[in-house]
């Protein structure tokens, strides 16, 4: 009877095998894993699932388990691996193509973000323009000084350096915005004229001697002053988000301090002599400052309401008073700020 028990249980263990071998087979060979444990205990792997055949020797106990193998079985884990880094991937395609039309995800990402919150922090910023004075109200020439003329429209005359240009919106994602940096700022005063400038107790003065060592016609004749500055901008975006496309107005003011002033002057010859002074300069300068962007072309406009020289200790006038001497500058943006 016993060996009875024991044959039927075997015929249907091996028709259990022969009805589920096809769907075990058919599997890649990364999906089939068949192991025996122990002389009468085999298991069968499907996929995510796992079947058990257990049967005694004496034939006393015959089981069939069913267990799923997804927390228990490394082949599943590995795959899960697989199929994590598939939709990562797959992520990352959407994300580039849909969100940031091809460009390169870790450039584009950051410009989005910039874009979509209206603030920024960039590196710097460079303006290039040209410098000029009033004195008394008198431009140039018509000036009651015209020793002191400059060359007009002379290129370079001015240059602003801005560090770490940062804008913070204010209103819908940068359609208004602030602005500001830590500026540095040179004004460079070309004369027309063959004169030297020299402080003095009294105030600036212009003399027609030039240093000894200089033995020919002047080439260039300029003094050269350098401020500490921090700019803040109020500015509107018409386009925001538009990547600098629309039109930007901002318009604001400036504070800063003297950090170094002197003369070059060059000769037909190339001789060269500097001198450093402080030639009366007024240490502390504030003015007011708007910019104007069309996209690509940025054009700026700078008034210092402080006087250039001391109170006091400005140009000596034809009516033996000091006059005040208010500059200016213009020009364009060359790195965008």
């Amino acid at each position: 009877m016993k060996k009875f028990i024991f044959q039927t249980h075997t015929v249907i263990t091996l028709m259990a095998l022969m009805l589920t071998g096809p769907f075990i087979f058919a599997q890649s060979e990364e999906d089939e894993k068949t192991v025996e444990v122990g002389t009468d205990t085999t298991e069968i792997a499907w996929k995510n699932r796992k079947l058990i055949i257990i049967a005694d020797e004496d034939g006393r106990r015959f089981e069939i388990k069913e267990v799923d193998r997804k927390d228990t079985d490394e082949e599943a884990d590995e795959r899960r691996e697989k199929d994590h880094d598939y939709d990562h991937d797959d992520d990352v395609d959407e994300y580039e193509e849909d969100d940031y039309d091809g460009y390169e995800p870790d450039y584009d990402k950051k410009t989005k973000r910039s874009r979509k919150s209206g603030n920024s922090v960039d590196l710097l910023a460079f303006d290039l323009g040209i410098t000029n004075y009033y004195v008394d109200g008198l431009y140039g020439a018509d000036a009651a000084t015209p020793e002191m003329t400059l060359k007009d429209f002379r290129p370079g005359s001015h240059v602003a350096l801005h560090l770490f240009p940062t804008q913070v919106s204010l209103i819908g994602r940068g359609a208004i915005y602030l602005k500001t940096a830590v500026t540095v700022d040179w004004n460079n005063y070309y004369y027309v004229n063959d004169i030297t400038p020299v402080g003095g107790e009294d105030g600036i003065t212009f003399s027609d001697q030039l240093n000894d060592q200089l033995t020919a016609p002047l080439e260039k004749n300029k003094m050269m002053v350098r401020y500490a500055q921090i700019p803040l901008l109020i500015g509107i975006d018409t386009r925001p988000r538009s990547d600098g496309d629309g039109l930007r107005v901002s318009v604001g003011g400036y504070a800063g301090v003297l950090w170094k002033a002197r003369t070059k002057q060059v000769d037909e010859n190339n001789i060269k002599v500097k001198t450093p002074g402080t030639f009366n300069l007024n240490p502390i300068r504030y003015g007011l400052t708007a910019r104007v962007d069309f996209g690509w072309f940025d054009i700026y406009l700078n008034y210092n309401l402080s006087e250039l020289f001391l109170e006091g200790e400005g140009p000596l006038l034809a009516n033996n008073t000091r006059g005040n001497t208010q500059t200016f500058t213009a020009g364009i943006n060359i790195i965008h700020f």
